[in-house]
């Protein structure tokens, strides 16, 4: 499938290169430099490149790119997607993926590099089996590995998970739990604009249903839903069970062991949501002898909810980010509760409130200076919010039973579901 893989830096300097046949010499991605040296930005660079007798296909992760190089026909998509699947594996190991990162952690990716693939073609993708090769890098466990080292304890150790022979090889069948226990999150992202006048000119969203398994054996779960008439363009995990969600429209999996998406999907026929706290935010320009000035004012609070006793919380994560205009040279402004922060290169005013309460009202007012000579912005600025609503989603959807199947003897299992909206990119006029 691939035959090799390199991570570049931001700099185009090579911070890792695996080849899983012949070793692919570094002057094959010279087409690439090309093309991203002619792209304004990095993110228009083609997503198929030739280069002789080998095809190139990047994938950008923060500031590094993954490119690999195939000289047998594949499919694009299958690349990007096993791609995608190595960067996931790679940050359930060190966290994020950053040239510091890997870098500093050369060894550890190396390895996994070496495990997820077999002359290019993927073998163990899921870091719920990648452990059982490579533990993760806690204190303990390279505590662990040195006294192993030290005592040659690990010199013939042939050992293999049990996923090398059996059908199901994202699952280790050995796992053994006191409490069975699987967890739903329906967590859903809401992309908006909003009128300077607090009407939403437009509104879509999408959602993800995350699954927290802690099961012993190997249990075939079987959920089912109420509300899937809300939801459209349905992505499911390798371990679902496809035909059965086609014919019942219930989810029947045998799942990994830890947390994983089980399903992606898009919200049809988004309608303005009713959010529990308001952001309302104002900017009024001022020209005066000594050039022009703004005044900010953003104000935050809760919104009532009937039948709420109480001062619950409504919102947490909340988060304003105003991106002010390239003239901006300073401000000087002061918040009622929360951390501000004012970064003079991004020209970005940040104000973290945490979480919001149902009776909390908060305010973020003050100046804001432009360059001499600067003349009032035509544009208006944006106000991006971030924020994390409990207990709602927009799609009406949620998880109405959970059974275990193919289990033995008295196999007891406890489920809960959970809800949350998430912003995702939430914009307020100004």
């Amino acid at each position: 499938m691939i035959d090799s893989l390199f991570i570049l830096g931001e700099d185009k300097q090579i911070v890792i290169e695996k080849h899983w046949k012949s070793i692919v010499d570094r002057s094959v991605l010279e087409p690439f430099f090309a093309a991203l040296s002619e792209s304004v930005d990095s993110m228009n660079v083609p997503p198929v490149l030739e280069s002789g007798d080998y095809t190139l296909i990047p994938v950008k992760e923060d500031n590094l790119f993954f490119v690999s190089a195939m000289r047998s026909e594949n499919s694009p998509l299958m690349v990007v997607e096993f791609t995608n699947k190595i960067i996931a594996l790679i940050k359930a190991y060190i966290g994020s993926v950053t040239e510091v990162k890997i870098r500093s952690n050369f060894s550890l990716v190396y390895q996994l590099l070496d495990e997820v693939a077999d002359f290019g073609v993927p073998v163990i993708t899921e870091p719920s089996i990648m452990t059982s090769l490579i533990m993760m890098p806690t204190m303990m466990n390279k505590a662990l590995n040195f006294v192993t080292k030290v005592a040659g304890l690990n010199e013939e150790d042939t050992w293999l998970p049990g996923t090398t022979n059996n059908n199901v090889n994202w699952r280790r069948p050995d796992l053994k739990y006191g409490h069975n226990e699987i967890k739903f999150f329906i967590i859903e992202y809401i992309n908006a604009t909003v009128s300077s006048k607090g009407k939403i000119c437009d509104c879509s969203a999408y959602g993800t249903l995350r699954v927290q398994s802690h099961l012993s054996g190997m249990p075939q779960v079987v959920a089912a839903f109420t509300g899937l008439e809300g939801i459209d363009g349905v992505f499911l995990h390798s371990c679902v069970d496809r035909v059965r969600y086609r014919t019942s429209r219930t989810l029947q999996f045998v799942p990994l062991d830890g947390v994983f998406d089980v399903m992606k999907y898009s919200v049809k026929g988004v309608k303005a949501p009713e959010l529990n706290f308001y952001c309302r935010p104002s900017m009024s320009w001022t020209r005066g002898e000594n050039g022009v000035w703004g005044t900010l004012e953003v104000t935050v609070g809760g919104r009532p909810k009937k039948n709420s006793e109480g001062n619950p919380v409504v919102a947490e994560d909340v988060r304003v980010e105003i991106l002010l205009p390239a003239s901006a040279t300073g401000a000087n402004i002061t918040t009622s509760t929360g951390k501000m922060v004012f970064n003079q290169e991004e020209k970005k005013i940040t104000w973290v409130l945490g979480n919001v309460r149902k009776e909390d009202m908060a305010t973020m007012k003050g100046p804001v200076y432009l360059a001499p000579g600067a003349t009032v912005p035509k544009a208006s600025l944006m106000t991006k919010l971030h924020f994390v609503q409990l207990e709602s989603n927009l799609s009406g959807l949620s998880v109405s039973k959970v059974t275990a199947e193919r289990v033995k003897g008295d196999y007891n299992m406890s489920s809960k579901v959970f809800k949350q909206l998430e912003a995702g990119d939430y914009d307020i006029q100004m």
